[in-house]
């Protein structure tokens, strides 16, 4: 198996559209890519380089709900390479539970900051409304639509009918400290059919197209993908999700029905 070194990723990341000062949110399976010269290690070494002082790197560091989320300690579950974003020296973890969302680079306790005081994990003042009012780049990395968790901060501000509650564990940052339980409001459960807009994104040249390695690269602005999708969810709330009328929870959504 080829050995992908550092001079390979440096060409490849730049030809994908990654760019100097860029605020970078990366979805990814590093598994994708195919054997890299230093491991998931190198592959934040190479970006951060690209990136340069003036750019941030960002990606989910998602977490199971059902587990008391401690921002010190818990676990990505999203991939190698968040987990290892998560373990690099000074790097910065939102505080919410399930979205949180890790950075590092400029203004990365910036872009984190607040999270906590967010009512939603993909709402108003969380991070992923940050990245596109900050004119951040969303990159999937050997990963498709529907692990684009910024396509639910659009469902947020659309105010979508069929986000749920759920009771979980209380995280263990203040003020809660593991005490109670906590309730996850306007929760992004149920199916949705975001790998289906590919399409339409493709035809109005939202996606930029690209390779590291084995893994097939989708770049897109933020701001030009919340415009297109807030301009659909306006005349299609539902847009999102599927029409299989054999789908329970979007067949219901579309009635209106409580989720």
């Amino acid at each position: 198996m080829k050995t992908i070194g550092l001079q390979e990723l440096r060409f490849s990341f730049r030809q994908c559209g990654v760019e100097e000062g860029d605020l970078l949110f990366v979805h990814s399976a590093f598994g994708s890519i195919g054997k890299v010269q230093g491991g998931a290690e190198a592959v934040i070494d190479v970006l951060m380089e690209i990136l340069g002082p003036q750019g941030l790197l960002a990606m989910p560091a998602m977490t199971s709900p059902f587990d008391p989320f401690d921002p010190l300690t818990s676990k990505s579950n999203v991939g190698l390479l968040s987990e290892t974003l998560r373990n690099t020296k000074g790097a910065v973890r939102s505080l919410f539970p399930v979205h949180s969302v890790v950075a590092l680079g400029h203004k990365a306790e910036e872009f984190c900051s607040d999270h906590d005081k967010c009512t939603s994990g993909c709402g108003a003042g969380s991070p992923f409304y940050k990245l596109w009012q900050w004119n951040g780049k969303v990159l999937l990395l050997g990963v498709d639509q529907d692990r684009n968790t910024i396509l639910h901060a659009f469902e947020h501000e659309s105010k979508a009918s069929y986000f749920m509650s759920l009771e979980i564990p209380a995280p263990l940052y203040p003020p809660y400290n593991g005490n109670g339980v906590f309730q996850l409001v306007d929760f992004p459960e149920g199916h949705r059919n975001f790998i289906n807009i590919t399409a339409d994104l493709r035809e109005n040249g939202l996606i930029r197209y690209g390779k590291v390695g084995n893994a097939v690269t989708q770049l897109m602005n933020a701001k030009e993908l919340h415009d297109f999708c807030m301009m659909k969810l306006s005349e299609d709330p539902y847009y999102f999700l599927c029409k299989n009328p054999n789908c329970d929870f979007c067949s219901r959504a579309r009635k209106g029905e409580k989720m």
